[in-house]
């Protein structure tokens, strides 16, 4: 990732930060482009540098998704959630088939999937360090030009 600082702007770092913090913004419009796996890697691990527990591992495993027929599989999965959770079950079929295409041409999916913990506290723990590793990750994304959305949703 190239550093703000070396590309010679005089902004200072901290107030770097803090305009990125400040414009940061959820991003439902995608570009059709690929994404590359390899700077989501790259930012993943610059995130997780911060989070790991106590035994030196992330509570968490990711997977990627960017090939349509992954995606599609992944689509399937969600809208099988949302019929189960009844939600949008109110939405004709017509208008769930254009739901599921809008969220298959988006480039890529990062599945982040929490490893169950031992203790309730242990578990509660581990998802808010995932969380706090998922924002500074959006952080990074985003300066880097790389917009998403975090969603929580079953």
């Amino acid at each position: 990732m190239a550093d703000q600082r070396a590309m010679g702007e005089k902004e200072s770092w901290p107030t770097h930060m803090s305009q990125l913090i400040r414009e940061r913004r959820t991003i439902r419009s995608f570009a059709e482009h690929p994404l590359s796996q390899e700077i989501v890697i790259e930012r993943l691990q610059a995130a997780a540098q911060s989070v790991f527990n106590e035994k030196g591992e992330l509570p968490c495993r990711f997977v990627y998704i960017a090939s349509r027929e992954a995606k599609e599989k992944a689509v399937s999965l969600i809208m099988n959630v949302y019929a189960e959770h009844k939600l949008y079950k109110w939405l004709p079929s017509k208008v769930g088939q254009m739901m599921a295409e809008r969220i298959i041409s988006i480039p890529a999916f990062l599945v982040v999937v929490q490893e169950m913990a031992e203790s309730e506290e242990k578990c509660d723990r581990d998802y808010a360090s995932i969380c706090a590793m998922l924002q500074s990750f959006a952080l990074l994304a985003w300066d880097c030009g790389i917009g998403l959305v975090w969603n929580t949703e079953p």
